[in-house]
């Protein structure tokens, strides 16, 4: 019933304060996507660095007839002083950090220089007795270009020693100055955003003084009272930062992997959607653990704070409202809890928590202790795990005490611990936006899972509220198959169809309209934007997914494997499909 009405009230403080809401959730998203932008954008030249530098060249050029270059005093490098040079590549002194050489003739040179400018005046006045002898060489380790070059330069014959990567530098120094123009708007926006969730929680506060003064009459407690205007601050700006996360994703599929991969040939050292995904569990760690600290300094270490997914479909409501509170009640008995989802199949989509004994603590009669954690397995293992009755699903839900969450941090990770408890401590005073724009940054990039529930679960402190509550993740096609109802009349019937075009609400869209029909596969799930005509004859159960680059039919059981075939797309060099 508590729970029932903090969380009325939280929705109605946001009706209330709709423009502020709304204010609070643009800020964050801005925010929090300069913030991805400048970490996805060191990771890019970080990156490339490592592609580009990989692929430089080394470049000795001989004297030509015509040079004005003193180490050509003597005119053309000579047949002998040629050969004297290639000798030196393959066993003097430079040869132990040489990789591979090529050596370009005058002719190759000559026709390499007319391709690209043939049509200009030099290309016009150009010959091939004007072109240099020169050797390209690829070191094992671009970083000992210096050692090679003093080996050449001054040699007889040689007119010039270049290294590519003094091409390379200025580009990434640009680079890097947008990097950190980026990383100082987003502290700003940061800030900002803090300024603006705090004006949030006090309008709306300010906006019910008579109902808390009422409140507090009748014997409520301080964080009851405050729960909801924190409540309303805290969900505006998670729904800014999955706007921010869910941005800088559709900006790296498109713009990324899609636009400029396709329009750079001469690298594929390019960040991919993966690492959008690697930065939501830093972020979203960063963002659980300062509010652990600012509840813990506001209203004392023994507060309870927890942390849920967002993409996530929840069908009984009341068995999910029980689970957190037999949650709660483990958390102010020290544990570090997660919610158990009871699983309805060898999935290998999810993450398995093994439960063991009960906790036997009051309040809590499906607390059991967890014996450990494992990622996504596979088929046969998730069925053996089911077989045992002792595995839950692991939805990332976590309910802990503020203290306990920052004491285990300290132990874990102390220099994470120390940056939130110094951003903690200012929180509420003037200082706050100098130690936030230092601190904040410099947070160690980790998961939750890894940081803090793996160890300690090993250590005998995390449990787990088993339940059933008809709970879906939304991750993947197999989701879909449960989510996506089959229509009922029409050529598809017996099918469910993900379709903009989708004729059974009157919908349209710009998208060209696919022609669907199926007969004897019930069950089966259909996703069409190619426009062709997708017909399933005697497939019940299938995934049929036609874009107009691929085509893609699968099972709701193997759904979950696409990211292997893409994995081997990738590798095979099919960039067109990814």
């Amino acid at each position: 019933m508590r729970l029932r009405f903090v969380l009325s009230e939280t929705a109605k403080g946001m009706y209330r304060n709709l423009a502020m809401t709304v204010s609070v959730i643009l800020v964050a998203f801005v925010s929090l996507l300069f913030v991805g932008a400048s970490s996805l954008l060191q990771s890019q030249i970080s990156t490339m660095k490592g592609d580009w530098y990989d692929k430089v060249e080394v470049s000795v050029y001989m004297c030509p007839k015509s040079s004005a270059s003193s180490n050509c005093a003597n005119g053309e490098a000579t047949a002998a002083q040629i050969s004297e040079v290639e000798n030196l590549i393959t066993s003097g002194a430079p040869s132990g950090y040489v990789k591979s050489y090529q050596m370009e003739t005058k002719a190759q040179a000559y026709q390499n220089f007319m391709k690209a400018y043939a049509k200009s005046a030099v290309g016009r006045n150009a010959t091939e007795d004007m072109m240099p002898v020169s050797f390209r060489i690829k070191l094992k380790d671009a970083e000992n270009y210096k050692l090679v070059a003093e080996q050449f330069e001054g040699h007889s014959g040689v007119e010039r020693v270049v290294d590519q990567r003094s091409t390379l530098e200025p580009l990434f120094l640009v680079m890097n100055r947008a990097s950190w123009i980026t990383g100082g708007l987003a502290t700003i926006m940061a800030v900002a955003a803090v300024l603006l969730i705090s004006t949030t929680i006090r309008l709306s506060a300010m906006s019910r003084s008579r109902q808390t003064g009422i409140m507090r009459l009748v014997g409520a407690s301080n964080l009851f009272i405050q729960l909801p205007f924190i409540l309303e601050g805290v969900i505006a700006a998670l729904t800014g930062a999955v706007l921010a996360v869910a941005t800088l994703w559709v900006g790296v599929r498109y713009v990324v992997e899609g636009w400029l991969a396709s329009s750079i040939s001469f690298t594929s050292a390019f960040i991919s959607t993966r690492d959008v995904l690697l930065l939501s569990p830093w972020l979203i760690l960063a963002a659980i653990a300062l509010a652990a600290g600012v509840i813990a300094a506001r209203h004392g270490r023994d507060a309870v704070v927890g942390s849920f997914a967002a993409d996530h479909t929840v069908a009984d409501e009341t068995a999910f409202i029980d689970a957190v509170r037999q949650a709660a009640a483990l958390a102010r008995e020290g544990w570090v809890v997660t919610i158990g989802i009871e699983a309805t199949g060898p999935s290998t989509a999810f993450g398995y928590i093994h439960a063991g004994d009960p906790t036997d603590v009051p309040g809590a009669p499906d607390g059991r202790r967890v014996l450990g954690f494992t990622e996504k397995p596979d088929a046969d293992t998730a069925a053996a795990y089911l077989a045992t009755g002792d595995y839950r699903w692991n939805a990332g839900m976590f309910v802990v005490r503020a203290g306990v969450l920052l004491d285990h941090l300290a132990e874990l990770r102390p220099q994470l611990a120390q940056g939130i408890e110094a951003i903690a401590a200012v929180w509420d005073a003037p200082e706050r936006e100098e130690v936030l724009a230092e601190r904040w940054p410099a947070l160690e990039k980790i998961a939750i899972d890894h940081a803090i529930a793996e160890p300690v679960a090993a250590a005998g402190g995390v449990a787990t509220v088993p339940v059933s509550m008809g709970w879906n993740d939304v991750g993947g096609f197999d989701a879909l198959t449960d989510l996506v109802p089959p229509r009922t009349q029409g050529p598809a019937t017996g099918a469910g169809v993900l379709d903009d075009s989708d004729d059974t609400d009157g919908s349209t869209d710009a998208a060209p309209r696919a022609e669907i029909r199926a007969l004897d596969s019930d069950g089966a799930l259909i996703a069409s934007t190619s426009g062709r005509t997708v017909v399933l004859l005697g497939v019940p159960g299938t995934v049929v997914v036609d874009t107009p680059d691929a085509l893609l039919v699968t099972t709701p059981e193997h759904a979950q494997d696409v990211k292997g075939v893409v994995d081997a797309l990738k590798e095979s060099g099919r960039e067109d499909l990814l």
